[in-house]
Order: structure tokens, then sequence, then C-alpha cells
């Protein structure tokens, strides 16, 4: 059976559970946040209403890798891997925008991570023109 939850703003909507299930925002804001040894967090990803929070959760084990804290009180359905296979089988246009919501964030992924190494790469060209004077 689904999962419907209305979770309170500031609120976790997941944190340090284990990823068993994919997450539908119904409506209301989630952050995605990874939160670090010191206390202080890096904010990874905005999700919305339509959007699907907790997806890895098909492809790993464990615990859920970032937690989920909601901007505004949010409500989420939450579907297990075989709820959530039965329910693209009855809908296939929900299959097809999940697989869109995942395409455009790899995309995202994937430029970030070249301008990440971009970086990376100028700050070593500076480091070596500056040992180089």
């Amino acid at each position: 059976m689904k999962q419907i939850v209305k979770t309170s703003q500031g609120r976790a909507a997941l944190y340090a559970i284990p990823a068993d299930a994919l997450f539908l925002i119904k409506g209301g804001r989630v952050k995605l946040v990874n939160f670090f040894e010191d206390g202080s967090e890096l904010t990874l990803d905005i999700r919305k209403d339509g959007d699907v929070v907790g997806e890895n959760s098909f492809s790993n084990q464990g615990l859920y890798p970032v937690s989920a804290i909601c901007l505004e009180e949010t409500l989420t359905c939450g579907f297990n891997r075989n709820q959530f296979e039965q329910l693209i089988l009855k809908h296939p246009n929900i299959g097809l925008q999940v697989i869109k919501n995942l395409s455009d964030r790899i995309t995202w992924a994937m430029k970030a991570l070249k301008q990440t190494g971009k970086i990376i790469f100028e700050d070593k060209r500076l480091i070596l023109t500056a040992l180089s004077l």
C-alpha cells in the first residue's frame, strides 16, 4: 500500500533511514542536503510538486545518501519498488516523466562536473604559472 505523509516545514522527510521507498511530492518543496561531521550542510537540490525523492532506493541498499528537509508543509506519496513498478505498468506516462527528470538531473550533474573540472584545471595552471615565476 502506498504511504501518504504530510510533513511540516523544517522537518526531515528523509534522514538516515533505510532506502526502501521512492516518494512523489504531491505538494510543497523539499531541500536535499548532505550534512557534514562539523555540522555544516551542502544543499544539493530543491524538489517541488511532481518531482520524485529517493529514486536511488531502487539501485542501492542501505540508507538514503542524502537528507530531505521540507521547506514548507509538504505532502508526499511513498511507494516501495513493487508498488512503483505496478504504478508504471498501469500509467506508463509516469515512468516516462521519471525518466525525463532523471535525464535532466544527469545532464545537470555532468555540466556541474565539467565546470568543476575546468576550475580545478584552471587552478592547477595558475599554481604552475606562479611556481615558474
